[in-house]
């Protein structure tokens, strides 16, 4: 009888297995790879940095939008200011 699953058994977790049913008809367990396998890591990590870059383009494009229509509103803002104060001037 071996010894259950446990990190001083072993560096690596068991394989997952799935029941399935075969072409003929039998059926049989088939191993599953997972998100948790060490030849995911590297890529899940690399997957990471590139959404991470493209979130902070994303992000950088957003706040140049904010910051232009933000110093279009200060603009009008004033032109308001200055036409209000011009009415108010002549008297109306």
């Amino acid at each position: 009888m071996t010894a259950p699953y446990s990190r001083r058994n072993s560096s690596k977790p068991p394989p997952i297995l799935i029941h399935t049913r075969l072409t003929d008809g039998t059926q049989t367990y088939v191993q599953v790879n997972t998100l948790l396998e060490p030849a995911n890591n590297s890529s899940a990590m690399q997957h990471d940095k590139e959404e991470i870059r493209e979130v902070s383009t994303q992000l950088s494009q957003i706040k140049k939008k904010h910051d232009e229509t933000k110093r279009i509103c200060i603009n009008k803002q004033a032109e308001l200011d200055a036409l209000k104060e011009e009415i108010r001037n002549l008297g109306v």
